[in-house]
Order: C-alpha cells, then sequence, then structure tokens
C-alpha cells in the first residue's frame, strides 16, 4: 500500500466532505466547458466517479491542473477582459482550495479591504465611507490599475504563499496553478497554446491571490 506523509491543511482539500461541497459551488456556475470539453452536466452524469478520481488523485500528489480556456469580455471602455475557463475537475479543486485558504489569509488583509471577502459587500464599504463622512473626512480619490490581473507579479504572488503557507504540497499545487499554461482561440476555431501572464480571471482563486 502507498504511504504519504500528512500535510495538515492540504489533507482537508480533499476529504468527501470538502470535494461534495465545491462541487455543489460549482454544479450552480457557469456550465460552460473547459479545454477537455467536459460541460457541467456531463460531469455529474458520471459523478461519484469523477469526484472520486479527481479525490484520488489529489490524495496520491498526482494532481495537476489542466489549461485554461482563455477567451475576452467586452469592456464598456470598448477594450476586452481576458477571461479564464477552467476545467470542471479544476474548479472543484480551486473551490476545495479556496474553503482551506480563506481563513488562513484572510486575517492579513487591510480592515478597509472590502471585495470579494465572506461577510463583505459593496454595502459594506459604502458603511465605511458613511463612517468616514461622519468623520468629517471630506476628499473621495477614485482610482484604478489597468489590467491588474494580467499584471500580478506571480513569482511575488507565490513568496507572498509561502511566507503564510508552510504545507509543502499544498504549496507545490498553488505553484502548478500560477504556473498554467493558457489555451486562447484563434480563427477558425483553432486553439493555440500561449504563455500565461500575471493571473486570469475566471477561477475562484484568483480574487484571493489579487486581494493577497
Amino acid at each position: 500500500m502507498l504511504r504519504f506523509g500528512r500535510s495538515k491543511l492540504y489533507d482537508q482539500i480533499y476529504t468527501d466532505d470538502a470535494l461534495t461541497e465545491a462541487w455543489r459551488k460549482v454544479k450552480s456556475g457557469t456550465a460552460v466547458a473547459g479545454v477537455d470539453e467536459i460541460t457541467v452536466p456531463m460531469f455529474e452524469a458520471r459523478l461519484f466517479v469523477n469526484l472520486k478520481t479527481v479525490q484520488d488523485e489529489l490524495r496520491r500528489r498526482q494532481y495537476y491542473p489542466q489549461p485554461v480556456k482563455r477567451f475576452y469580455l467586452p469592456k464598456a471602455d470598448g477594450s476586452k477582459r481576458p477571461v479564464g475557463i477552467l476545467t470542471v475537475r479544476d474548479r472543484i479543486v480551486q473551490r476545495a482550495l479556496l474553503n482551506v485558504l480563506d481563513p488562513v489569509l484572510d486575517p492579513h488583509f487591510e480592515e478597509c479591504n472590502h471585495g470579494f471577502r465572506k461577510g463583505r459587500s459593496v454595502q459594506t464599504a459604502l458603511d465605511q465611507v458613511g463612517r468616514l463622512v461622519q468623520q468629517e473626512y471630506a476628499w473621495l480619490v477614485d482610482v484604478d490599475i489597468t489590467a491588474y490581473f494580467e499584471h500580478i507579479n506571480t513569482a511575488r504572488l507565490f513568496k507572498i504563499l509561502k511566507a503564510h503557507l508552510s504545507d509543502r504540497e499544498l504549496l507545490r499545487v498553488l505553484r502548478a496553478i500560477l504556473d498554467v499554461e493558457t489555451v486562447v482561440a484563434e480563427r477558425m476555431g483553432v486553439w493555440q497554446s500561449v504563455t500565461s501572464r500575471g493571473i486570469l480571471q475566471g477561477g475562484v482563486l484568483s480574487a484571493l491571490f489579487a486581494n493577497l
């Protein structure tokens, strides 16, 4: 029988409960297929076998993410936002990872950070602005970082992850996710592999990485 060393955080990712809960979240999301062309309904048709396969890959330390399908969404200013579509199996793994990582990393974020955090929203941000107005702050500055996700330095991001996480297997999977290649559609439906820059929006870990 194969035996594997214990990784406290990592081992929480592939429990029956963790993967089942992750699947419930993924099922309610987009049904669009990733590069393997397996849709959510197709995955669900053999749900038990598919989840057990993912669980076994994670347990044996043999899980690696598949390439991400990239396409572009038009923005109001006429530019386009690159978005990634993960395979269903990778969405499930990322959701399970998020459930483990969020309680560890979220406490390190600034109190003024309201985006993509549990228990926070536009309304909590407005409430904080209201309190600042009552304290007689008079200036509001509106700024934006151009193409922020695409310009995130993944090497620096990984160093930050290592500063907060000591689980080697967990870090290996996170490194693989950051290094995953992307494929983009070209003319006549031909797909081409490209080297990813920064991180793609689309996976549930993207917002956590961005906040970090």
